[in-house]
């Protein structure tokens, strides 16, 4: 009982201590997400014991006692819609003349979204710390309006560097702390202060593409503990995550050259979580068949510029197999994802059915993608 309000006790002191330093921002929140996390519905304070752990939660890092080096994580993805309809999308603006729109009418309203990146650039962590580079981009096209129609184009490319440690507290306590530094490039509405810029489909070269260039630096922190109950130990975290980033950047007119000072804030996000394992291998007939390990693990975002609780709730289930493979399926915010992962020889593969929501509620604006990722590990 002792251990379990000792517990109880640091997961409030650390929570406390981000809700004091909330501040919300216009600025959209730092994209980067393992694929991992994608197939287990977002969940990330405890089940990361990677490279990832650097900026999902660096108490993680307590876990890695050898050294480990990776780079060039390569992940691409794209929406099931995109994947679906892209060839057809394409060859009909193809079609498209300066008196004859009518090859693109079917398409008034459909969204194609991309996304590439490199999960690492290269990172090492060793002994309870480490440093990492990661990018993401990401790139939506959308058809609006009449005819002839507009084009909205939301681009954005993130750059990360961050270096982390964790801490031994008193008994079972593990803290962690990381800096990080964003640089950040994205298309950009003066009018709006948005990501978001929307364009005539001919006439996008005259009307001028604005762009925002800018950087903010800030911290992340973590505080693991273990607590013991009659079925199992259950690890705790709560994380604090994009502490104190002012965003500085200068928004510009590639037309008129014209730029304008941009100072805003990158979204905080503070999340409980909690994991549990379980070994099958002493089980009579399942244990053979599964072998390995399985976990089961939740998330609850409670600082989020998302309003609906069901938006802040992630859950996810991973089987670790004794041959390499790993299965992993979970909800993310209502939505059911899944994928697996495939470790052979120095090389990580793999794949993520990712589904977010991007309405204020669940159910307003699912959003399926397909998320592939290879990287190599020494």
């Amino acid at each position: 009982m002792g251990q379990i309000l000792k517990g109880c006790i640091g997961v409030l002191a650390v929570a406390a201590l981000v809700m004091h330093s909330v501040a919300w921002a216009t600025q959209a929140p730092i994209i980067l997400m393992p694929i991992r996390s994608m197939a287990l519905g977002g969940v990330q304070t405890t089940l990361l014991y990677d490279e990832h752990a650097l900026y999902a939660n660096p108490a993680n890092l307590s876990e890695i006692h050898q050294g480990e080096l990776k780079y060039l994580g390569v992940n691409v993805g794209a929406t099931t819609y995109t994947l679906q309809k892209a060839s057809e999308i394409i060859a009909a603006v193809a079609n498209v003349t300066s008196s004859d729109y009518s090859p693109v009418a079917a398409f008034l309203g459909a969204e194609l979204s991309t996304r590439v990146g490199l999960q690492p650039i290269l990172t090492y962590v060793d002994n309870g710390m480490g440093f990492g580079l990661f990018s993401q981009a990401r790139l939506k096209f959308q058809l609006t309006g009449n005819f002839p129609p507009d084009i909205k184009v939301d681009a954005l490319v993130d750059n990360v560097a961050v270096l982390g440690k964790s801490f031994q507290l008193l008994g079972p306590f593990t803290a962690g702390v990381s800096v990080k530094y964003l640089y950040r490039a994205s298309s950009w509405d003066l009018n709006n202060s948005a990501t978001e810029l929307t364009l005539g489909l001919l006439d996008y070269q005259s009307a001028g593409i604005s762009y925002l260039l800018g950087g903010a630096v800030g911290y992340d922190v973590g505080l693991n503990t273990d607590v013991s109950l009659p079925f199992g130990n259950l690890k705790v975290a709560v994380v604090g995550q994009n502490l104190g980033m002012t965003f500085a950047g200068t928004a510009t007119n590639a037309t008129s050259n014209v730029s304008t000072t941009i100072t805003d804030t990158i979204p905080m996000r503070g999340i409980v979580g909690g994991a549990m394992k379980a070994d099958f291998q002493g089980l009579p007939m399942i244990g053979p068949l599964l072998g390995g390990m399985t976990t089961v693990a939740a998330d609850y975002e409670f600082i989020s510029q998302d309003t609906s609780v069901f938006k802040k709730i992630h859950m996810g289930v991973e089987h670790r197999f004794m041959n390499g493979w790993t299965l992993r399926s979970g909800f993310n915010q209502g939505n059911w994802v899944a994928g697996f992962g495939l470790r052979l020889l120095l090389f990580n593969l793999d794949y993520a059915y990712y589904v977010e929501e991007l309405g204020s509620e669940i159910g307003l604006n699912r959003v399926a993608n397909h998320v592939v990722e290879l990287n190599i590990q020494l």
